[in-house]
């Protein structure tokens, strides 16, 4: 009977040890996420958390092929070691598909801007580093 019993109560111990260690490690991982949304809410989603998700990276050459091929046709100009496309009139669908093909890139993207011209259409300019 004294054997079972400290038998018993080291098990219990144990258990209860573990479970505190698990809660503990819990209330770390919710901390964590909570600081992550904390700092989304107060700078934005940064393009290159947003690249990380992509699980199918693409070239920078096949980027640079595909964004000249686009139509609308974008205006190309090159300053230093940039190429600048500017998109003049896009839909929210072409939006989409383009902002979406060049997150999955590998391209640094040095700056971008995006202008509302209307409710149906938007400016939009990209800057990639060569």
């Amino acid at each position: 009977m004294d054997r079972g019993f400290i038998l018993f109560t080291g098990l219990l111990l144990v258990t209860i040890g573990v479970l505190f260690h698990y809660q503990s490690k819990f209330r770390d991982e919710v901390e964590q996420s909570r600081e992550t949304i904390r700092e989304v809410e107060e700078n934005g989603i940064i393009l290159n958390d947003l690249r990380n998700r992509w699980s199918n990276k693409k070239s920078e050459k096949r980027i640079a092929r595909y964004l000249k091929k686009f139509r609308p046709a974008p205006k190309i100009r090159t300053r230093g070691n940039r190429v600048i496309y500017q998109f003049e009139k896009l839909d929210k669908r072409k939006f989409e598909q383009l902002s979406k093909k060049v997150l999955q890139s590998t391209t640094k993207i040095a700056k971008f801007e995006v202008t509302k011209i209307d409710d149906t259409t938007l400016k939009f300019r990209l800057e990639i580093e060569k």
